[in-house]
């Protein structure tokens, strides 16, 4: 153990002479060796075990680690991960894929048998729940959601007979990180449940885990003497479409101009309003030509041999569809009764005729061009703008152009709102580049001045090492010339009187003679 400590104390001093470079490259050293061992002795102890499975929930875990105690099997969990040796994963992980319900359980709730003693109610229950399971497995399988949940509200009977209460169901989406839906993907979900509980669409709501409801900007909408389904858009759903539609009308504009007039020499703005209501207009228009289609003929006659006054008021009242009545009287009575009834069919022409929603109700455009422009070239840009997005006058379009001279001098941070997105993620690398290309010219920079300050250091402590030699010489030499004047003649005085003078110097001054000392040592070195 002595021996040890010698060792060791002998090593500290010999560090301790190192300079200052030395010791921290020594340092660094010796950090990275111990890191260096300590990740290959992890690595090699957790080399052996591979995951199992990974984010399963509290049920399927229990279910998992259960079987692993059984089975005998060494496991480790860390975080959401279970963890088994790398030689038996594959096996284990067929073995237990069958048991695990990902949080879900449909139609396995059957393979726990059913009881006789179970009530309508009771059954109803389960085969409720086996149907949320079965949905929640199927919305778990999209890549976007990482869990899920759905409750359903069946549709039950009312008081009346010819009343029912609609059903209703609700679906909750955690989404996995980074991941987003559109709105056909929310539209698909809302067309899962209702085509599997024949629940009406209207009545599907679909949240995520922010407690976002992302079902309002996709809801149904069925018309009332109509079968098809009309898609309500949100408001900012609206505005995006302007803004795109805007858009490809300015780019076009521009890719019209622009090889006219000159890059950077034309600056566009297009306004539209589109109108997104959804309207179902139906037209019937009755044919005048009138069609028989059916015609019916019906004669009486009736006989007597007295006559009677009062016979020709008994048929006074004639039905105007009848065609030809003969009424005659006389005393031997002969009465003859013809009737006709005829049918006509009336020609009617039905047309349904539902306005899609986006339809242009007007539009404007504006176009400046740098510069004066004359009246002939500012009518040949409108007539060339309002052929190429199609302006209507009646509708109550309009264009703009004029002719201003550009100011260039503080635009030169302005962007290109046309820009291809590919052109932006350029200049995000470019920019990433630059930046750490200047940050190691700054570390760069700050090594060097380090460099630079101890080099200035040791120039000044060399500078006062040489400076205190001169004090000390000339004080020794002025105490030579004061005191050693009456006794020159003694010469080996002299190398006495200095050594001592020295002495006396080193025990009134300390930190000055060490400095010297240093100083010197670092002169041998070089």
């Amino acid at each position: 153990m002595d021996k040890f400590l010698e060792v060791f104390k002998k090593l500290l001093e010999k560090f301790k002479n190192l300079s200052k470079g030395v010791k921290i490259a020594s340092i660094i050293s010796a950090i990275t060796l111990i890191i260096a061992i300590s990740s290959l002795f992890f690595y090699q102890s957790s080399n052996k075990y591979s995951v199992l499975f990974s984010g399963l929930d509290s049920a399927d875990s229990k279910t998992v680690l259960s079987a692993l105690e059984e089975q005998g099997v060494n496991f480790k969990v860390e975080g959401d991960s279970i963890l088994v040796d790398k030689s038996v994963v594959d096996k284990l992980r067929l073995q237990l894929a069958s048991n695990l319900t990902m949080g879900s359980t449909g139609y396995e709730l059957m393979d726990s048998g059913s009881s006789f003693g179970m009530t309508e109610e009771e059954f109803q229950i389960k085969k409720l729940r086996m149907q949320q399971g079965e949905l929640e497995k199927t919305i778990k399988s999209f890549e976007q959601i990482s869990d899920a949940r759905v409750h359903i509200t069946l549709p039950t009977n009312s008081v009346f007979a010819d009343e029912k209460e609609p059903g209703s169901a609700a679906v909750y989406v955690k989404l996995v990180a980074g991941k987003t839906l559109s709105q056909e993907q929310v539209k698909s979900i809302v067309a899962l449940v209702s085509g599997s509980t024949a629940i009406s669409k209207d009545n599907i709501q679909v949240m995520d885990s922010n407690m976002n409801l992302l079902s309002e900007d996709s809801s149904f909408k069925l018309d009332e003497n109509s079968d098809q389904n009309v898609t309500s858009t949100s408001i900012a759903t609206q505005l995006e479409l302007e803004k795109k539609y805007e858009a490809q009308l300015q780019k076009s504009i521009l890719e019209l101009l622009t090889p006219v007039l000159g890059n950077g020499k034309v600056k566009v703005m297009v306004s539209a309003d589109l109108d997104f209501d959804s309207t179902k207009v139906t037209e019937t228009v009755v044919d005048p030509n009138k069609v028989i289609i059916s015609q019916k003929t019906s004669k009486s006659e009736n006989n007597s041999s007295e006559g009677n006054d009062n016979a020709s008021g008994s048929g006074s009242v004639i039905d105007e569809n009848m065609g030809n009545t003969i009424v005659t009287n006389d005393k031997n009575t002969k009465s003859t009764t013809e009737e006709q009834t005829t049918n006509y069919e009336v020609g009617k022409t039905e047309t349904i005729k539902i306005k899609a929603p986006g339809e242009v109700k007007s539009l404007s455009a504006s176009v400046i061009v740098d510069g004066e422009i004359n009246d002939a070239l500012r009518t040949a840009i409108e007539q060339s703008v309002s052929a190429a997005v199609g302006l209507n006058a009646e509708r109550g379009d309009r264009v703009s152009v004029a002719g201003i001279t550009f100011n260039t001098k503080d635009t030169g941070n302005i962007t290109d709102p046309f820009a291809e997105p590919e052109a932006n993620n350029n200049n995000m690398i470019y920019m990433i580049i630059a930046g750490v290309v200047g940050a190691i010219l700054l570390i760069v920079f700050i090594v060097l001045r380090s460099k630079k300050k101890k080099t200035n250091k040791e120039v000044v402590t060399e500078e006062e090492g040489n400076l205190l030699d001169i004090v000390i010489e000339d004080k020794i030499s002025k105490v030579e010339e004061e005191e050693l004047k009456p006794i020159e003649f003694e010469v080996p005085n002299q190398n006495i009187h200095i050594e001592n003078e020295i002495k006396k110097y080193a025990a009134e001054k300390p930190q000055q003679v060490a400095d010297i000392v240093k100083s010197w040592l670092v002169e041998s070195e070089r």
